[in-house]
C-alpha cells in the first residue's frame, strides 16, 4: 500500500476490490465491517514449493479470535496439502489453466 492505495498482484486486487476488505500496511491488517484479520507472520512465496503461507490472527464480528494458516498458490500445489478436495477441482483448474488463465488456489486452516 502507497498513500493509501493498495498495489501489488491485479489478481490480488481485484479480491480486494470486489470482497470489500480494505488493508492497512502500517498495522497488517485487513478489515470488513467488524471481522479483522491481523498479519502474524508471512512466509514467502518460494517458486519450489508453488506458494507461499501466512499465519494470521482473525477475529470475527462477534468478536471471537482465533489463529489461521492462509494459504495461496498454484491449485495443483494446494490439491496435495487439502485434507478434502472439492468435487471437480482438478477438471476445473485445468480447464482455465488450458485456456490461458494465470489461477490462484487459496486455502486456510
Amino acid at each position: 500500500s502507497v498513500e493509501k492505495e493498495l498495489t501489488g498482484d491485479p489478481i490480488e486486487l481485484m479480491f480486494f476490490q470486489l470482497s470489500k476488505w480494505e488493508y492497512t500496511s502500517k498495522n497488517r491488517e485487513a478489515r470488513r465491517q467488524l471481522e479483522r484479520v491481523t498479519i502474524q507472520k508471512v512466509h514467502p512465496f518460494k517458486s519450489e514449493l508453488k506458494r507461499m503461507s501466512t499465519i494470521a490472527e482473525h477475529t470475527s464480528e462477534s468478536g471471537v479470535r482465533k489463529m489461521k494458516v492462509l494459504v495461496k498458490g498454484a491449485p495443483e500445489a494446494l490439491e496435495k496439502l487439502l485434507k478434502e478436495v472439492p468435487p471437480q477441482y482438478k477438471e476445473g483448474y485445468s480447464y482455465y489453466t488450458k485456456q490461458g488463465y494465470r489461477l490462484l488456489a487459496l486455502a486456510s486452516k
